[in-house]
């Protein structure tokens, strides 16, 4: 897939589409609603929400901190230099790229992850000695990150930069040579041809054996049997490695008790307000709402004092994080029923109606049961798997066979018996069809060894991993005349 990427940077097509995608982003305030400022403040949980798909409040925090961390600039010279808006346009621009390649299918295979993660294991390691599933396990512990955390991060960093070169290294089609191939290829010829049969060409007379066996001669390579080999395949895949997962409900139990503030909903007020920039106006708004003259409706006193609805804003729910400094502490503050205001803010000034009160809740450990047990089996999966690829790699080195591999990871071997380079069983049918994934590749490694020697681990396309031990090689040879 990452090499289907690189080539499609040789094209126009895809960098328009993909350009078409990120022009969307300068339409970010209207199409992400950053901040929530055309709903009347914050929103609950996120900074902004692009294409459905929120930017949470956490993250955005968390990579504020990473992003002034390492350019060693404080909280005020970022707000000051503009650097968070730079920070929230690229998140922004990542999210826009990941929806886009999930949208058109494109993901970055999991062999080429593991090949990735090897490499950094094996830099990390170097010369100390240590296997390379610990180095990897002791610089994740360094780093302070787990071990999915990591994946992620690594899976969406080459996706985005693969991505992005697609976008500024690319060849651009002319628009005449594009034309010539659209009319070439949808071309359509009619032909006359003389065609004679085998059984309308007659001999003057039979050829004698000295001639037939001299023409023999010269065509006999067509007469070879073909060689033919005998082979064990040990197939390591996620799904022969999910069989042996087994989450139990002490595992989830734990999950959640350590993870209790993914399933808490926090406090939240449900209120409706008015906003203005003028001081004075706001104040006509706040003494309309709270005169016996008119009606309790926010909305009505609004009207009321300004003549029209503009600058009223329905009611939504909000945490205590998702409200700006003073507006905070009003509406918290605030008993039920009221109102509140004017209080100002960086967007102006707020009447506000407090309408509802929802306490913090803890979610059952019931109702998030099975998302837990999903999530656990993902990365115990992902986990197992590559633990599993650094012990089975390990084994082979010392000598094992495809058939001990099997035996002692609990791991699927077929057998192959006479099997040709192209596949083709003893009776003519395709041996490894349905068995083997990546069959071309594990004839070739089948077809290079000798009998009795087991190959390296060898990484196939389909995201699978095999084992080929040779058991027997049959010569190929010439059918005597």
């Amino acid at each position: 897939m990452l090499g289907w990427l690189q080539d499609s940077a040789k094209n126009g097509i895809l960098k328009y589409f993909l350009m078409g995608l990120l022009l969307l982003a300068g339409a970010g305030l209207v199409m992400t609603d950053v901040g929530g400022f055309f709903r009347g403040g914050v929103p609950v949980d996120s900074v902004a929400t692009v294409q459905g798909e929120k930017i949470t409040l956490n993250a955005f925090d968390r990579e504020v901190r990473n992003s002034l961390y390492q350019e060693n600039i404080t909280p005020q010279e970022a707000l000051g230099t503009g650097r968070l808006e730079q920070i929230l346009d690229r998140m922004i621009a990542q999210k826009l790229l990941r929806q886009m390649a999930h949208d058109n299918g494109i993901a970055v295979p999991r062999d080429a992850l593991i090949k990735e993660i090897r490499q950094y294991a094996e830099s990390y390691a170097g010369s100390s000695g240590i296997a390379t599933s610990e180095a990897f396990k002791q610089m994740l512990r360094n780093q302070g990150i787990s071990e999915k955390a990591f994946l992620d991060m690594l899976k969406q960093e080459k996706l985005i930069t693969v991505l992005s070169e697609i976008i500024q290294n690319n060849v651009i089609v002319p628009s005449v040579l594009a034309q010539d191939f659209v009319l070439a290829s949808g071309q359509a010829r009619s032909i006359e041809a003389l065609v004679i049969e085998k059984k309308d060409m007659k001999l003057s007379q039979e050829p004698s054996d000295a001639v037939l066996q001299s023409h023999y001669e010269t065509i006999k390579t067509r007469f070879m049997s073909a060689e033919r080999r005998s082979f064990d395949v040990m197939v390591l895949s996620e799904d022969a490695v999910g069989e042996t997962l087994n989450i139990s409900n002490e595992q989830v139990e734990n999950y959640y008790n350590a993870n209790t503030d993914q399933f808490t909903k926090t406090a939240s007020r449900k209120i409706s307000q008015y906003r203005s920039r003028d001081e004075i106006e706001a104040r006509a708004v706040y003494k309309a709402a709270t005169s016996d003259r008119t009606a309790v409706s926010l909305k009505d006193a609004v009207r009321e004092a300004t003549g029209s609805t503009s600058g009223f804003i329905d009611a939504d729910w909000y945490d205590q994080g998702g409200l700006a400094g003073d507006l905070s502490d009003a509406v918290f503050n605030a008993e039920l029923d009221s109102i509140v205001g004017p209080v100002e803010s960086p967007l102006g000034w707020h009447v506000i109606h407090v309408q509802e009160d929802r306490a913090e809740e803890q979610i059952a450990l019931e109702d998030v049961r099975d998302t837990i047990k999903e999530t656990l089996e993902r990365e115990t999966l992902m986990d197992g798997f590559y633990e599993t690829s650094i012990e089975v790699e390990e084994s082979l080195d010392m000598g094992s066979t495809a058939k001990d591999i099997g035996a002692s990871f609990s791991l699927p071997v077929n057998n192959f018996a006479s099997v040709t380079i192209d596949g083709t069983g003893p009776e003519g049918e395709n041996s490894l069809e349905d068995v083997v994934a990546d069959q071309a590749l594990v004839l070739e490694e089948a077809f290079r060894l000798e009998p009795y020697e087991t190959s390296f681990l060898l990484e196939g396309n389909s995201g699978q991993f095999y084992a080929v031990t040779v058991t027997d090689k049959t010569e190929a040879k010439y059918r005597p005349y």
